[in-house]
């Protein structure tokens, strides 16, 4: 509508007390009640409007105070006002690199880390919701599975097979045929032929009309130690077969682990923790930790003595993120690393149905929303 076309209509307001209304149109509750705001044109037509007013809101409220979605995924918070209140809210995101919101509350996971969604009404009232996004697990990939290629044996090799010795009417013993594969026996290029060679399978033992037996050919399968009658025993010779490589350590040092990643060289130089000492705080391999980009470090917690924390956006303090194990006694430590504790996180020890004493430190300024929430046996805060 243009500003012509506007000056050509007249507003009034029934009630001035409960509303108002400027000459373009702009109605603005004053009080609590019920009224009727009518707009004529210039040739006398008019239409009317009903409008409520209701009181405004004491408080704000969300369905949610801490969520934690993957890249890519979304979700509907739902803002609440208290009854017979009215407000238009507004929307925001600490941090849209890691996630959105829109008009109608529809959170929106775009990179990793956290951000805070806060809902607003009119009068500035607030209500908030840390919103952790972690990154997509890595596909698996099945590995392939090669078949391994069939032999063809060779049609020109004859494959023997070696009967048991017999025994002569005489007594004498028949040895068996030499056995094996008999490859054809190659023509030299002066005509000469050169017999194929013997087979490394040697024939058994044969006895000979005297009586004697004669022994059969050396073997490649290394004999077992003998034992002489002098009690001494005989080593077997040199086999040819290659021991299994063993397990046992070598006695050399282990490699240095090193931190590659610039983002986790920073955290684990101003922990002033060498590579080794931050793999174990945070319980990840030296691989992760150097994949890992800037984001996911900010938000990884570290352990210890069975404490999760991690350092403030800032890096002047700790928060406390809960504790590996419920306990009935928890005593927070008043420092990480040399960094005094200056918060317990959002939910750290919602629903720890084993807690009952915690002893928190004096440098602690923040409980973050629902730190304690359902902690049914908790009687004593220090």
């Amino acid at each position: 509508m243009s500003k012509d076309s506007a000056a050509s209509f007249t507003w009034t307001t029934k009630n001035k007390k409960i509303v108002s209304v400027t000459a373009d149109g702009i109605i603005k509750g004053k009080k609590k009640g019920k009224t009727t705001i009518t707009v004529k044109t210039h040739n006398g037509k008019k239409a009317t409007l009903t409008v409520t007013v209701l009181n405004a809101p004491k408080k704000v409220t969300l369905d949610k105070s801490a969520l934690e979605i993957q890249i890519g995924d979304s979700t509907v918070l739902k803002a609440t006002l208290p009854k017979k209140t009215a407000s238009r809210i507004k929307w925001s995101s600490s941090n849209i690199e890691v996630a959105t919101v829109d008009a109608d509350g529809e959170v929106t996971a775009v990179g990793p880390g956290a951000a805070i969604i806060t809902a607003s009404t009119f009068n500035k009232k607030k209500a908030s919701c840390t919103v952790t996004v972690i990154a997509n697990p890595e596909p698996t990939t099945e590995p392939e599975i090669t078949a391994e290629p069939e032999t063809t044996p060779d049609p020109g090799a004859i494959l023997e097979i070696t009967p048991e010795p017999s025994v002569e009417p005489n007594g004498e013993m028949t040895p068996a045929p030499t056995t094996g594969i008999t490859p054809e026996p190659s023509v030299e290029p002066n005509g000469e032929v050169t017999p194929a060679p013997t087979t490394g399978i040697a024939p058994e033992a044969s006895a000979e009309p005297n009586g004697e037996v004669t022994p059969a050919p050396t073997r490649d399968i290394t004999p077992e130690p003998s034992v002489e009658p002098s009690g001494e025993d005989m080593p077997a010779p040199a086999t040819d077969i290659t021991p299994e490589p063993s397990n046992e350590p070598s006695g050399e040092d282990t490699p240095e682990l090193v931190l590659t990643n610039e983002a986790a060289q920073s955290l684990a130089e101003t922990l002033g923790l060498s590579a080794e000492e931050f793999t174990e705080y945070t319980g990840k391999g030296i691989e992760s930790l150097n994949t890992m980009t800037s984001e996911e470090l900010a938000v990884l917690p570290l352990v210890v003595d069975g404490v999760l924390w991690r350092l403030t956006e800032d890096r002047i303090g700790v928060i406390v993120l809960g504790v590996t194990e419920a306990q009935s006694n928890v005593e927070i430590p008043a420092s990480f690393c040399d960094y005094p504790v200056v918060e317990i996180a959002d939910s750290a020890f919602e629903g720890d149905n084993v807690l009952e004493r915690i002893i928190l430190p004096d440098s602690v300024e923040r409980i973050g929303k629902r730190a304690f929430y359902n902690c049914v046996k908790l009687n004593s805060m220090n």
